[in-house]
This record gives structure tokens, sequence and C-alpha cells, in this order.
């Protein structure tokens, strides 16, 4: 006598929004640039807006000062960065985006004088 086992066919899911990465895979461009959209405030109290393809579109500082973003650039390593001019000081300032998760992420900055490091929390 023969017996026959019934057979499951199992179909993957996935989630909506940005996939989770492997643990030791570094976030690509896209990811980190669709990770972006929305608004972040940094942890000078400066606020960023960043449209669905992760371009800075508006930062404005925590008096208002409006500075204008001269460009944004996505690389193939993962670095996302963006450029702002200061018209009250004439900075022009570039941050390239570190890290990211949660609700906030990591940039390096730097004017030409001085450099960094900031937290952005999405607001």
């Amino acid at each position: 006598m023969r017996h026959t086992l019934p057979v499951v066919f199992l179909i993957g899911l996935t989630a909506c929004g940005p996939k989770a990465l492997p643990l030791d895979a570094a976030p690509s461009a896209s990811y980190k640039a669709a990770y972006l959209e929305g608004n972040w405030i940094d942890n000078g109290g400066t606020h960023y807006t960043f449209d669905s393809k992760g371009n800075a579109t508006t930062v404005v500082d925590h008096d208002g000062e409006f500075f204008p973003v001269t460009s944004t650039a996505k690389a193939a390593n993962g670095n996302v960065s963006w450029t702002y001019n200061v018209p009250s000081t004439g900075y022009v300032v570039t941050h390239v985006v570190e890290t990211v998760g949660g609700s906030m992420f990591t940039a390096t900055w730097s004017n030409g004088d001085n450099a960094g490091s900031e937290t952005f929390h999405r607001e």
C-alpha cells in the first residue's frame, strides 16, 4: 500500500516600504534616498525636507533663515549627499549620509573651514 503526502508550496511575502537589509550589507544609495523622504530636524534645530527620490528640497535653520539647496547626489557606494548655501555667513555646507535606521540618520558635514557630524530625527 502506497501513502501519499500532501505537497505544500510556500509563497514568500515582503512588507511594504524599504526592505530590511542583511546584517552584513551596506545600504545602497537608492535605499538611503528612499529612507530620507519627509521632514527631519538636526541636533542644532535646522529643518530639512527630502522628496521621494531623496533630494533635499528645503533647509531652514532654527531662526527661520532659508538655505538654498544647490545639489543632491547619490553615489554608487551608498552615500547620499546634499549641498546648500548659508546666505548670512557665505558658507557652502555639504552633508553626507553615513547611517540610516529607525527614525533617525547620521551625516557628516563640512563647510570648508569646519567639519563634524550630526544626528537627524524624523519630524
